[in-house]
């Protein structure tokens, strides 16, 4: 059966699980693992620590980390047993207990990159990833997106991860040598030299605060 050992940290718990417990291992783990295996919990401050196998708050079952010894694991693949130890963390989970606990600063950007580039032609995406290099030395985050699709779902997918800004490189504006930027907000466009978008993304974006 586990014992339960309370962290010192007030956002975890480490539980002791002895040999041949613990079904939040694999059998691959509980195999190479010998003696003491630890767990990271998160406790809110505003509740009380729950011990007993669950999670303490619903929508975050499981552990913030885990990880022992793991004598067996090298003898796997060496035949001879060498002492072992590790541990990981879930980020993932980490920067959900973070957001919740507002210790992300204002200031911190929330959105994956300040434009998209649009591409319509896969033929274009050299031509792209240059003009993506220009925007970044002006200090723009630029995201181009992977694959020659529609609009609407290039559209789609920036909206959906709250990109404010789509670049438009169709023929027309590769043959100029210009930019069209799309602002997703507004429903407005304007297009631009490839070598002035930068700095005009930069204003709309001190515009919008």
């Amino acid at each position: 059966m586990l014992e339960p050992y309370e962290a010192r940290d007030d956002v975890a718990v480490l539980r002791r699980w002895h040999a041949g417990d613990g079904p939040l291992f694999t059998e691959a783990a509980r195999d190479a693992r010998q003696g003491l295996v630890g767990q990271l919990f998160r406790r809110p401050a505003a509740l009380a620590c729950e011990i007993r196998g669950k999670a303490a708050v619903p929508d975050l079952p499981g552990s913030l980390g885990g990880g022992g010894r793991y004598d067996g694991l090298i003898g796997m693949f060496s035949g001879e047993a060498v002492p072992a130890c590790g541990f990981s963390l879930g980020l993932e989970r980490i920067l959900v207990v973070m957001g919740e606990r507002g210790m992300f600063p204002p200031s911190l950007a929330t959105t994956p990159a300040d434009v998209m580039l649009a591409v319509f032609d896969a033929a274009d995406m050299p031509h792209a990833l240059r003009v993506a290099g220009t925007l970044r030395e002006a200090g723009l985050r630029v995201l181009v997106y992977p694959e020659a699709e529609k609009m609407g779902k290039q559209i789609k997918y920036a909206d959906s991860r709250g990109i404010p800004f789509i670049g438009i490189l169709g023929g027309d504006e590769i043959a100029a040598g210009t930019l069209t930027v799309k602002d997703l907000a507004n429903k407005v466009q304007h297009t631009y030299e490839q070598a002035a978008a930068g700095a005009a993304i930069l204003e709309a974006l001190k515009q919008r605060g």
